[in-house]
Order: structure tokens, then C-alpha cells, then sequence
């Protein structure tokens, strides 16, 4: 047995021995900067030290990995969490791998969530994840916060059991409030439901709306909506198999016959250790926020795995993550990223989100459009993702203009070779040729219009539409703008400059030319994410009013 002294001299000199195990040699502390240069570009070697100085550094060195030694940033707690999620190599061995290491993934759309899972996975094809649905080894249904989530039929019993207390008072609350839907009458309309399913399993929504009818129950508004959420909390519906692509409802006993039981002290232990390895570096706060839990659920959760974790300090916040891990040194391959906003690199945290905007860029407030360019873990423009005849993405930077390296890697995704976007791949079959598309008329109820103007001198104008099936159509108009050739990295001009201008005679601009653009949005969940903040509150206070009936005069 070594004394103190001892072991701290074996320390100082990189090797440490513990409990009469065996003198292991340990790698010297990370300097926090490279050696000093002269003007030749010469380093300066560093002058001795004391025993007592080089004792600090050690000791320093022996430290949590983080601000302690001034290295981690922004930049690479996003970079990392790139690496865990496996948007970067090595990707997850096939989708239901990147469902199990994400333990849920955020699924309000269905494509742009098989894109989520696809990106991270080696081989990007769209039928893997397809089947898992249709066999039932994933669910696609309402867990963790209200709204959708792809989980592992393993884990989604658990899971709801641990979570599901803490959404399923607010739906039920809007089923009472809103459509007069709690005791006896919501037993009503639930048994419709269920016998609905039990004679016919893999119904759509629509078909268990005109189930409802037929039992003189008329589904207005969200009130169905609402009701299958409710139903999927109480695990007493699911995802059934895909009818003609679209998603179906199925009872959770007949689709999930087994699942895991776990006691609460168990789940929590579980939810922890999944998320902060599979999300990781994260905050307590962070984890909170993505199951809807308490901090002190969370903490409880987190104290009995902290064994299996490690952590650093960062601006003030504690992350946790896998342990014997640290921050990748360089940006991981690909480089560029196409993803929507309600991905989890994005929304898979709320208190350290913004890591992914280290050089401030982003504006502040709810973000309005539906996807991201990521570089390098970092958000640099909007994005907007079309499917036709071919995938088109319209890229909107936040600075006005990309820089020449992060363009390369937004093109790079666009055609296909970045990993995302375009390389998701389908079966080709023989396609009936389609009718050329005529001019057509919306026909809805106008439930909202807003106004505002953007950096770049736009005007945008808002409109939300209820469509006759109950979705939600957003037209959108945005008159022309500018933009400036400022050099990359130099913020454009905003307020009352933005409109001055820069009339310096080397000066340039460009025009951004005026578009519209109409977007079609099945809930108001998926609503919520591409509205400002005001009219989505305008939109959510009337959406529930009986729509106008077509009277035949």
C-alpha cells in the first residue's frame, strides 16, 4: 500500500496505483492551448516548473472532462450528440437499431420521421422501417409528450406505464371541456371503438370516424383525434398494419401480446440510461422536458445508473453521457444534414437545444420553418423539403448567404451523397402514369390570418384554412426581398439599416424573389410547428367550432 504522498507523486509523474492494484501509466492532462509562437513561427519551449505546479495540472487533469480544462463548447457537445444519435459514422446497424438507441422517435409525420431514422442508419431503406410497423416489433403511437413517437414494442408498455399519468389528464381535460366527452358518455364512444377494432383490426381514422356516426356520435373537430390519444395512453389501442400507407389503428393487446415490466424505480433507472447514453451530453432539465417527468423523477432515475454514466460541467450545467467518451476532436462524416425541426438532434432537448446555434445566427423565438440545414453541427439555414417527381429542398440561410465550405455540404446532401435526403431509398415499381395536375380551388374555412416582416425586407402572410376532410391548409405568401454580399460571418443589417441600405459604390445585393407556397397539416400538433406563436393561438382557440355545413341551395 502506498501513502498519499506517495500516490500523488506517482500521479504528477502520469502513473497512479490504487488498493495494492498494479501501477497503471495514465496520459498526461490536454494543455488548454498550444505552446506560445514568435513571429518566425517559432514555439517557445516552457520553462521548468515546480513540483507543486506540476501537481495542479495534474490534479487538474484528473477532472470531469469539460470546463474544468476550458475544452468543451457549443460546437462539440453538438458535434457529440451527432456521433450518439448516429447522424454521423458509425450509423446504427438498421432502423430498429436507431429506435433502440433512441429509445423513441418524435413521429408526427410519418415520411419525415422514416427520414429521421433512415439518416441514421447504414442502409437508408424505407421498407426496413415499413415492415417493422406492419409486424408490430415498432408502434407508432402517443407517448412521453402528446404527440407520436416510434418505440420498440419492448419497451412502449414501460414506457407509457412511467409516462402516460402526466399527458393524460390534459387530453382528457380537452375531451370534457371541448366536446363534453368525460364519464359515462366517454365510455360510450370508447366501447365504439374497441368493438370496431376487435371485428375489424387496422381501421383508419376516417373509417373509425364513420363507426362513430353509425352509432350517432358525429367526431367534430379534434374530439377523435383527442379520443385514439387517450385510447393509446391507456394502452388500450395502437399502430396497426399500414392500409394503402396509411396509418391504422389496432388493439395494443392484439399488437403488443408481450412487453417488459418494469417497477417505477426500474423505469426511471431505464429512461435514464437510455436517454443520457442515447441523447447524450444532456442536462437533467433536457431529460425532463422530452418524457414529461419531474426533475425529481428525473434525479431518481439518474442517481441509481450514475455508476453507468459520466458527466462534465458546462455553462453552468451539469451534462451526463456514456461513460469513456469525450468530445470528438474533428467534424464526424457527413458533414451537412437536411433534417426537419422535430428531429432529435433538435427536439429531442429543450434546456441546451440552441448548442446547435453556437454562432448565435438563429432568431430567437418559436422557429417557423419545418426543417434545418445542419454543417458541421451547426443550424445555418431553414429548410423546406418537397416530394414530387424528385426530392427538392429549398435552403434558406440564416445569414443571408452560405459560406462557399457549408454550400458544398448542403449540395452534397441535396444530391443524395451527404447520407441524407435524397439517398432514401424505395422499391421501384411500375407506376400508373398520373393526370397533369389541373388548377384547382381550396375549398375551407378561413380560421386565421397573420402578418410580419422578415430580415431580409420580406412580407410574409399567413392563412389557416380547415379543409372539408379536417386538416389544416396553410398558404403562405412572401413578397420580395434583398440580400446584401456582406462577407460570410458578418450579420446582415437589420431595423431601420436594412432598409438604408449599404449605397457604398463596391456594394452588391441580390434579389430573393416572392413566393407562395401552400402547406397541408393533419393535426394541430403538426400545426403548432410551422405557425408563428399568435396565430397558432388564434387557430387552436377556434379549431374546435362545428365546422360550416354544404347546404345544397
Amino acid at each position: 500500500m502506498v501513502s498519499d504522498e506517495e500516490w500523488l507523486d506517482n500521479a504528477v509523474s502520469g502513473r497512479v496505483e490504487r488498493a495494492g492494484a498494479p501501477i497503471v501509466q495514465l496520459p498526461g492532462p490536454r494543455p488548454a492551448a498550444p505552446p506560445p509562437h514568435d513571429s518566425a513561427g517559432v514555439a517557445h519551449q516552457p520553462e521548468c516548473r515546480s513540483h507543486d505546479e506540476r501537481l495542479a495540472d495534474t490534479l487538474l487533469g484528473l477532472l470531469p472532462f469539460g470546463d474544468a480544462q476550458g475544452v468543451t463548447t457549443d460546437r462539440e457537445i453538438a458535434r457529440w450528440r451527432q456521433r450518439s444519435q448516429h447522424l454521423v459514422s458509425p450509423h446504427a446497424g438498421s432502423a430498429a437499431a436507431v429506435i433502440g438507441s433512441l429509445l423513441a422517435v418524435q413521429a408526427e409525420n410519418p415520411s419525415q420521421s422514416a427520414w429521421a431514422v433512415a439518416s441514421r442508419a447504414q442502409h437508408r431503406d424505407a421498407a426496413e422501417l415499413e415492415a417493422l410497423l406492419d409486424r408490430g416489433s415498432v408502434v407508432r403511437t402517443h407517448v412521453l409528450r402528446p404527440t407520436w413517437h416510434f418505440v420498440a414494442a419492448q419497451d412502449i408498455g414501460w414506457l407509457l406505464e412511467l409516462t402516460a399519468s402526466r399527458i393524460r389528464p390534459l387530453i382528457a381535460r380537452q375531451l370534457g371541456d371541448s366536446h363534453g366527452l368525460a364519464g359515462a358518455g366517454l365510455d360510450r364512444v370508447t366501447s365504439v371503438v374497441l368493438q370496431a377494432l376487435s371485428e375489424q383490426p387496422d381501421q383508419t381514422r376516417e373509417q373509425l370516424a364513420d363507426c362513430l356516426r353509425g352509432q350517432g356520435v358525429e367526431p367534430r373537430g379534434q374530439m377523435l383525434m383527442l379520443l385514439l390519444a387517450l385510447l393509446e395512453l391507456d394502452r388500450l389501442i395502437c399502430s396497426g398494419r399500414r392500409l394503402a400507407g396509411a396509418h391504422t389503428y389496432a388493439a395494443f393487446a392484439d399488437r403488443v401480446p408481450s412487453s417488459r415490466r418494469l417497477d417505477r424505480d426500474e423505469a426511471l433507472a431505464e429512461l435514464a440510461l437510455r436517454y443520457f447514453t442515447g441523447h447524450g451530453p444532456a442536462t437533467e432539465r433536457d431529460l425532463a422536458y422530452w418524457a414529461t417527468l419531474t426533475l425529481s423523477d428525473v434525479r431518481r432515475g439518474r442517481t441509481q445508473v450514475g455508476d453507468r454514466l459520466a458527466s462534465f460541467e458546462h455553462d453552468g450545467r451539469t451534462f451526463w453521457h456514456a461513460p469513456d467518451e469525450s468530445p470528438p476532436g474533428e467534424c464526424g462524416a457527413p458533414t451537412g444534414h437536411l433534417l426537419q425541426i422535430l428531429d432529435e438532434v433538435y427536439r429531442g432537448y429543450q434546456d441546451s437545444r440552441m448548442v446547435l446555434d453556437s454562432e448565435g445566427i438563429v432568431p430567437s423565438g418559436r422557429e417557423t420553418a419545418i426543417g434545418m440545414a445542419l454543417v458541421d453541427a451547426r443550424m445555418v439555414a431553414r429548410m423546406k423539403r418537397s416530394i414530387g417527381r424528385r426530392v427538392v429542398f429549398e435552403i434558406t440561410p440564416y445569414n443571408g448567404t452560405l459560406e462557399p465550405s457549408h454550400r458544398s455540404s448542403v449540395e452534397q446532401v441535396r444530391r443524395g451523397r451527404g447520407g441524407q435526403g435524397g439517398g432514401l431509398r424505395r422499391d421501384h415499381r411500375p407506376r400508373r402514369p398520373r393526370p397533369r395536375a389541373q388548377a384547382g380551388v381550396l375549398s375551407g374555412v378561413l380560421l386565421g390570418e397573420w402578418g410580419r416582416s422578415t430580415k431580409q425586407g420580406q412580407v410574409e402572410e399567413f392563412r389557416v384554412y380547415r379543409t372539408r376532410k379536417g386538416k389544416y391548409a396553410v398558404h403562405l405568401k412572401r413578397s420580395k426581398g434583398w440580400t446584401t454580399d456582406k462577407p460570410p460571418g458578418e450579420k446582415p443589417d437589420t431595423g431601420w439599416r436594412s432598409w438604408i441600405g449599404d449605397w457604398s459604390s463596391d456594394a452588391g445585393w441580390g434579389v430573393i424573389p416572392a413566393e407562395s407556397t401552400l402547406t397541408v397539416a393533419d393535426s394541430l400538433e403538426e400545426l403548432k410547428e410551422i405557425l408563428p406563436a399568435g396565430l397558432y393561438d388564434i387557430v387552436a382557440a377556434v379549431a374546435d367550432q362545428a365546422p360550416i355545413e354544404d347546404l345544397d341551395i
